[in-house]
């Protein structure tokens, strides 16, 4: 105790700011980190449905690639499913997403144009679990992004909220 005396008060009066702001910074972080849990499990499953879409899209391509879809086409097929299976954040989950349901139906148009009866159902059972999949995935994503508001009105009332980072990305 006669430690604590002997401390001069102007010191004492930065150590204990200090602690005060350190304090309230870790108070911060635990509340949006605890804020952000929910969002960041339903991301998970928007990641999934989008992993879902990538590979009924594989199918897709299979039946493409039996029916002589142009070449370009079929790139472009490609590469969106590698962008939707890469894709890890909100954002780009929603542009690949994007970009996937044009390829397929571009794609599916010249199969149902040239291809025989068996390889038409295929593409239209492909097709509509595509499509049954986006509707889940919307549907998931527009419940991400309700449970960010939640995450919005957490941050805004920090004091300190700058110092935990910033806002996670919405699916739009």
């Amino acid at each position: 105790m006669k430690r604590l005396k002997q401390i001069p008060v102007p010191l004492a009066v930065v150590i204990m700011v200090v602690c005060i702001v350190v304090g309230i910074a870790f108070g911060n972080h635990n509340a949006l980190s605890e804020a952000k849990a929910a969002p960041e499990a339903i991301l998970a499953e928007v990641s999934a449905l989008a992993s879902q879409r990538a590979n009924s899209a594989k199918n897709l391509l299979v039946v493409a690639n039996r029916n002589n879809v142009d070449q370009a086409l079929r790139t472009q097929l490609e590469d969106t499913i590698g962008s939707l299976e890469d894709a890890t954040k909100a954002g780009k989950i929603a542009s690949a997403n994007e970009g996937l349901t044009f390829a397929t139906n571009a794609v599916n148009e010249q199969i149902q144009a040239n291809a025989n009866d068996q390889d038409k159902r295929l593409a239209t059972g492909v097709m509509d679990d595509l499509s049954s999949n986006d509707k889940l995935l919307t549907r998931r994503a527009n419940v991400y992004n309700e449970s960010l508001e939640a995450v919005s009105k957490v941050y805004r009332t920090l004091p300190f909220g700058w110092l935990v980072g910033g806002m996670p990305e919405v699916h739009q």
